[in-house]
């Protein structure tokens, strides 16, 4: 009974509604101008993103707490021919109120593309590139844990997209108690309408992360814990002129499974989740309201607010079978220079399992990414 009214109410929504938060400022993948044949080019690609975000939570199932720091990525790319190029550099990354860095990790990359398609090897084009659900995938990776590494394949046609990856997140060696950790998915986005300022889309995904490996000595056994959803979503552009700018509406179908959950430490074998978006776009800055209604919903790699498992460090353990959030998201990007932007984000959160009691998180971020070119030349 419960899955039927699950299927139910999500496919009611869906008819009646892209999601997700536009992150396109964070981007930190260099794109270079094709080449003509037989021509080759070096070029030095700086990314830096500063960030404070400051989690105002105040409950036993999330914690408060800041983030406030710098990154910076910087790389050589050198562009063998109009479909091959390899990139290498280093990414590092700072907690301020810390003398040293938090992070100090070698960048590479190797990126082959032929026509729509790309193929990488290395540090991914990942993170938020991905465009999952927050449920699925937090925000805040992409301070905390941004380098991915691994295998990659996207499809960029004009009414299909397809990302695919493999993200190498652990190794595993010889005679050590660690383990393999793997987390490796795949999302589809696929135009189903579109004529003048409309536009209707089918979007799905499914993930799974996966500890686990033969040549450890730990005693614990593997597990994998899968995600996937479906969703629809419609996009109109009101007019570039108006007060209201475009409107969006969306909704996600997602489902958690946990098979080895005596392993993995949840206690949630099956979970499900709604989660409805509709964004409304100013001529001034964007609001978008999102309802979150889970139900023994499990993801590690996604938002902790979204979990039926409790990530507070006084509450370990705690678990609260049912989520039901209401959190409305303001939001603005300044073009500050080509290259170079400004985001500001404040974002309330009502807990209507609690009497809609408001907690808010709150941030401002910049995005500076810049392309030097520093020799071309032709073959022979």
């Amino acid at each position: 009974m419960k899955k039927a009214c699950f299927v139910v109410v999500f496919v009611c929504l869906a008819l009646l509604s892209r999601a997700q938060l536009n992150n396109q400022k964070f981007d930190d993948f260099f794109v270079q101008d094709s080449l003509e044949d037989g021509s080759r080019r070096l070029s030095f690609g700086v990314y830096n993103l500063n960030f404070l975000r400051n989690n105002e939570y105040f409950n036993k199932h999330v914690d408060g707490y800041t983030l406030f720091g710098a990154q910076l990525l910087s790389s050589l790319i050198f562009q063998v021919n109009p479909n091959l190029k390899v990139e290498a550099g280093v990414f590092l990354n700072k907690d301020f109120g810390e003398n040293q860095f938090n992070q100090i990790q070698p960048m590479y990359r190797l990126h082959y593309s032929q026509k729509k398609f790309h193929f990488i090897f290395g540090n991914l084009k990942g993170h938020l590139f991905h465009n999952l659900p927050e449920p699925v995938f937090n925000f805040e990776r992409v301070i905390q844990q941004r380098q991915e590494h691994g295998l990659q394949f996207l499809y960029t046609g004009d009414k299909f997209k397809l990302d695919a990856w493999i993200d190498w997140q652990r190794a595993t060696y010889m005679q050590t108690s660690q383990k393999e950790r793997i987390w490796a998915g795949g999302r589809l986005n696929w135009k189903l309408a579109g004529k003048g300022r409309f536009a209707m889309f089918g979007e799905g995904f499914l993930t799974v992360l996966h500890e686990g490996g033969q040549i450890d000595t730990s005693l614990v056994g593997a597990y994998s814990i899968f995600n996937g959803g479906a969703g629809l979503s419609m996009v109109y552009q009101v007019s570039e002129t108006s007060a209201i700018r475009r409107l969006k509406l969306e909704a996600w179908g997602m489902q958690s499974v946990n098979p080895d959950r005596e392993i993995s430490g949840f206690v949630y074998t099956l979970g499900y989740g709604i989660y409805p978006n509709f964004t409304v776009g100013l001529k001034w800055f964007d609001v978008m309201a999102s309802w979150w209604r889970g139900d023994s919903f499990v993801s590690q790699i996604g938002g902790p607010l979204y979990q039926s498992f409790s990530s507070n460090v006084n509450n370990p353990g705690r678990t609260e079978q049912q989520r039901n959030l209401l959190i409305i998201r303001f939001l603005k990007d300044f073009e500050l220079a080509p290259g170079t932007s400004l985001t500001f984000r404040v974002e309330p959160v009502f807990d209507l399992n609690r009497n809609g009691k408001m907690e808010f998180s709150h941030g401002i971020y910049t995005n500076f990414k810049f392309l030097i070119p520093l020799k071309k030349w032709h073959e022979g």
